[in-house]
């Protein structure tokens, strides 16, 4: 997904400046506040990225602001699937694309089993934007199948959100 149909693109504006004295003592970067002290609550929720003796400042922009970004699904499975539960989550994943428009591109297997230690099954899918992503999350059909097939299966579920892929390839 492109910045503008994920996070928003970064906007300068949403950094603020404020006095060290309306913090708390143990004040660090990385901290959150749901407004700037000393200001009006506005609704943003706001990172401290820095502090010196005087003033903080604080970013009001999303962490991913700016940033491409992609889904990226790896799953160990809670025991060994039997050939026939792989297949048929992987026959219901092949049938989302179908029902799902959202869907830009949809790759997913199980894992080749070339090193050890790797996860079971992976999906990875892109999105349009952020919408898209929503619509395919929330389908009945994928929610369907996550309960019916996928959740009996999985012991640790990780997903991932990526830059643009053209962002980070060489040749």
């Amino acid at each position: 997904m492109q910045p503008e149909d994920s996070f928003g693109d970064y906007d300068a504006e949403l950094i603020r400046l404020a006095p060290r004295d309306l913090f708390p003592s143990d004040l660090e970067a990385g901290m959150t506040f749901d407004a700037v002290p000393g200001e009006a609550p506005d609704g943003m929720l706001y990172i401290v990225t820095d502090v010196s003796d005087e003033a903080v400042v604080l970013d009001g922009n999303h962490p991913l602001a700016g940033m491409a970004v992609r889904f990226d699904l790896r799953v160990t499975e809670t025991r060994a699937a039997t050939p026939e539960e792989v297949a048929a989550v992987t026959a219901g994943l092949a049938a989302l694309p179908g029902r799902i428009e959202a869907i830009r591109s949809y790759r997913f297997g199980p894992n080749a089993g070339v090193d050890t230690g790797n996860f079971d099954y992976g999906v990875v899918a892109e999105f349009d934007d952020e919408a898209g992503y929503l619509t395919y999350r929330d389908h009945p059909d994928h929610r369907r199948l996550i309960t019916d097939l996928v959740a009996p299966l999985v012991a640790e579920r990780v997903a991932v959100q990526q830059r643009d892929e053209s962002q980070n390839t060489t040749g």
